[in-house]
């Protein structure tokens, strides 16, 4: 559920160990970890992974939305193969600003990173998306809309259909 009173504080969710593979957060239905209306929060070095085979546009093992200030460092971010349904994302940013994706591994599902921004007018910003192995996706590898002053550099795309594809970015 919801951390409420957070406040300017930020919160950590980390491995103990520092590696990924010691932790790993599943779930076979519904979103394994959702971050939304957020700000200050870090994940660092675990896997979250999503198992079940059913789909719908709010289940994603890793589901950001409406949130700034946010990292993912270091973490195994795992969906299911899924060939058909454009729903199946590892990662589903929607509406989010100041985003740091650092040396992740993002695997399986229709899109490896599945980013859309607010709109043309205003389009989401100040992201940093560098260092990622994204592989092994049945269509895109990074979907990303209307972003604007963002990075992306150093990602490693393995075994996907389509690799990157950017909207008014």
């Amino acid at each position: 559920g919801p951390i409420r009173g957070l406040g300017p504080f930020s919160i950590t969710f980390e491995s103990g160990s520092g590696i990924a593979s010691d932790v790993t957060i599943s779930n076979p239905t519904g979103s394994v970890f959702r971050i939304e209306n957020a700000s200050n929060v870090f994940l660092k070095n675990l896997t979250i992974q999503r198992t079940g085979t059913t789909f719908s546009s709010t289940e994603h093992p890793l589901c950001i939305i409406n949130s700034d200030s946010i990292t993912v460092e270091g973490c195994n971010i795992k969906s299911v193969f899924n060939p058909t349904n454009s729903n199946a994302r590892a990662l589903s940013i929607e509406r989010s600003s100041e985003l740091t994706l650092l040396n992740n591994v993002i695997e399986n599902g229709y899109y490896g990173i599945y980013w859309f921004g607010s709109s043309i007018s205003n389009r989401d910003s100040l992201n940093r998306i560098e260092g990622n192995t994204i592989k092994n996706t049945s269509y895109y590898g990074a979907y990303l809309y209307y972003m604007r002053s963002s990075q992306f550099l150093n990602n490693n795309f393995i075994d996907n259909f389509t690799g990157l594809t950017t909207g008014s970015y």
